[in-house]
């Protein structure tokens, strides 16, 4: 299907500071931004994948094909970005769906994105751990293009931000801003029922991408914790090997 603007995808693990990305992203002011729209399939819609939330009946707004065609309709009036976990994609995983995109990823070392996901939801599944689905989707991605996705890690993007920014936007073809790497703390409304649950607060808190350090349990401390890190630490590893490299 031929669309007059590309739609670039950031398929991310929760707690990766994929939101400081994105709200990098609303601050350029030339993309359409949406906040992990398949979040609202996977957990809201009649196709949901998880009961989380709610055991009513999903709302058909929600379901899939409702939202590929809002980010199609964006597309006809302006360049559309997004970040979302590729776990949200559920069954709809798949190359016919990928290859709509421009795919990027940002990942995160499970040693500390998982220790922040289980203090905001200390009984997540391995699937809401997001590393099996990302990896999958990185699989995906390469086989449709025949070449490495680009990667982003977030210890590079807190350390070196214009450098990587810069990078991502070589690779995906768009002007780097660098005005855009600071920007005004605040809840934005595009964050929906996720910012109203406190799941931003610390992206809400943010000016850029500084560091903010914070002290959760290890992976050692707690037995889900290990579990998950026991198969989240093999993925990343390899998607970390073709992460982009800040030049020393």
């Amino acid at each position: 299907m031929f669309m007059p603007h590309p739609m670039i995808a950031l398929w991310a693990v929760p707690r990766s500071v994929s939101t400081a990305f994105e709200r990098m992203m609303m601050e350029r002011g030339d993309f359409t931004v949406f906040h992990e729209p398949f979040s609202m399939t996977y957990y809201y819609s009649r196709e949901r994948v998880s009961h989380r939330f709610s055991h009513e009946p999903g709302d058909p707004k929600n379901d899939f094909d409702s939202v590929m065609g809002s980010l199609i309709q964006a597309a006809d009036r302006s360049p559309v970005f997004f970040k979302d976990m590729a776990y949200h994609l559920g069954p709809r995983l798949d190359r016919s769906v990928l290859e709509r995109f421009i795919n990027v990823f940002l990942i995160r070392d499970p040693a500390q994105a998982l220790p922040s996901l289980h203090h905001v939801w200390p009984d997540f599944t391995w699937e809401e751990a997001g590393y099996q689905a990302l990896h999958r989707a990185f699989q995906l991605a390469r086989e449709i293009t025949a070449k490495t996705p680009f990667v982003m890690d977030s210890t590079d993007l807190l350390e070196h931000p214009q450098a990587v920014v810069k990078a991502f936007c070589e690779n995906v073809g768009i002007p780097f801003l660098p005005e855009a790497l600071e920007w005004d703390a605040g809840h934005r409304p595009e964050w929906g029922v996720w910012g109203s649950q406190g799941w931003h607060d610390d992206a809400a808190s943010r000016r850029g991408f500084e560091k903010k350090p914070k002290k959760y349990l290890s992976v050692d401390e707690n037995e889900h914790l290990a579990s998950a890190y026991a198969k989240a630490r093999p993925l990343y590893e390899e998607l970390y090997a073709h992460r982009f490299q800040v030049e020393s």
